[in-house]
């Protein structure tokens, strides 16, 4: 199962180069490395000692995640020490058929674009934040 995943990773970032810039990993542990635009920003700002940069992957990661979780039943990793690759981790009982809906979700938000993920994400955090949830 693990070249399964793989070569669906590979699929998504052959379809998707600006945003996938690397699959890493092996057998069910790997992950993507995300390209959050660090090279139009980085014209801008040192993203290395920006903080509110940091915070923004961090914020686009959690998009995706929540995406993922609350649209598709897909529960994925981040790590505030790599603010830019998201992991999976699947259980070891896994079909292909839970890989393809993974792949299928990844590929339904990179065509929408990251922003919008984030948009979302960002949106219900300030309403459950005045709301007092």
């Amino acid at each position: 199962m693990g070249a399964y995943l793989r070569k669906g990773l590979l699929g998504l970032k052959e379809k998707h180069p600006r945003t996938v810039v690397e699959v890493m990993g092996q057998g069910l542990f790997q992950g993507i490395l995300l390209n959050f635009g660090k090279d139009t920003v980085s014209k801008l700002v040192d993203v290395s000692k920006n903080p509110l940069f940091q915070t923004y992957e961090t914020v686009l990661l959690g998009g995706i995640s929540r995406e993922l979780f609350e649209h598709h039943n897909i529960l994925v990793h981040f790590q505030p020490g790599a603010r830019d690759i998201l992991h999976f981790i699947p259980p070891l009982v896994i079909e292909e058929k839970h890989i393809d809906a993974l792949i299928t979700a990844l590929d339904q938000i990179f065509e929408r674009g990251l922003p919008d993920a984030t948009v979302k994400f960002v949106a219900k955090n300030i309403r459950q934040v005045f709301s007092g949830g």
